[in-house]
């Protein structure tokens, strides 16, 4: 598993953050990131192994440097919502290089972009979270569930799919408006609001030309 190679938690002074046009960010102490390998039986001799197992990773393998040229949206503790954090679960395959990082650098500037022309179902943005000048995770509006585990539930039976579908339909489009597609449609990356008449999208954007 992996963990970034420094230890020492921020104080509430060496956190502020100097970004341009942001938000000074409080301080904020992040879970530790680990990697090894996944061992199935983890007692005794096998949970010792595992821990051995253990090693620290670079920071900025994982976390990228919040930019000095981009103005960003930092935001700190207390709001309910969901933290992306960068996949680490890909780390075997990307160690050595900053590929984590450039993938969540690459998505918060794409969300930075959306939440300036804001859709109702589409996922709300409200910033991302830093420390130590390293962005550490993507802050996004809570949803309850998916639509892949709502459509398990009996009141999917009620679930006006005709109106589901043109908000499906409206969020999509509004993104092409802005010159981006969303890449991976699927029931995971669809989520569902609490009364479950709505839907949003949720998920990784990827910047491209709608048409050339």
């Amino acid at each position: 598993m992996a963990v970034p190679e420094s230890t020492t938690e921020p104080t509430s002074e060496a956190s502020d953050l100097a970004l341009t046009g942001s938000k000074r960010d409080a301080a904020e102490i992040e879970p530790r990131r680990v990697l090894g390998p996944v061992i199935q039986k983890k007692t005794g001799n096998n949970a010792r192994r595992y821990r051995a197992a253990l090693k620290p990773i670079s920071d900025k393998e994982i976390f990228p440097v919040a930019p000095t040229d981009t103005p960003l949206t930092i935001v700190s503790e207390g709001l309910d919502v969901y933290i992306k954090r960068p996949g680490i679960h890909l780390y075997e395959e990307t160690k050595g290089n900053d590929m984590a990082a450039r993938l969540l650098l690459s998505e918060i500037l794409i969300l930075e972009q959306i939440s300036k022309s804001p859709h109702p179902h589409i996922v709300r943005y409200y910033g991302c979270r830093a420390i130590r000048g390293l962005i550490t995770g993507i802050v996004l509006e809570r949803l309850e569930q998916t639509l892949l585990e709502y459509v398990t539930k009996p009141s999917f039976l009620q679930l006006d799919k005709v109106e589901f579908f043109k908000a499906l339909e409206s969020a999509v489009e509004h993104l092409h408006g802005l010159g981006l597609a969303y890449n991976d449609i699927n029931p995971q990356n669809i989520m569902l609001e609490e009364d479950f008449r709505t839907s949003k999208k949720h998920g990784t954007y990827d910047l491209e030309k709608v048409r050339e």
